[in-house]
């Protein structure tokens, strides 16, 4: 019986180690996202102060 490959590519040591490689990439992206929201809005927020 053989395995299939990773979906993402590449020989894995442990089954989910594709998944994890994932899952690390969309917190890395979402933690980004994040902080360009909030950037945007701290910066929104003080442009609206000025006179």
């Amino acid at each position: 019986m053989k395995f299939r490959e990773p979906l993402l590519g590449g020989s894995a040591a442990m089954p989910g180690a594709s998944l994890q490689r994932a899952c690390r990439l969309l917190v890395a992206v979402c933690a980004l996202h994040l902080g360009v929201t909030l950037v945007y809005y701290l910066a929104g927020r003080d442009l609206r102060r000025l006179p």
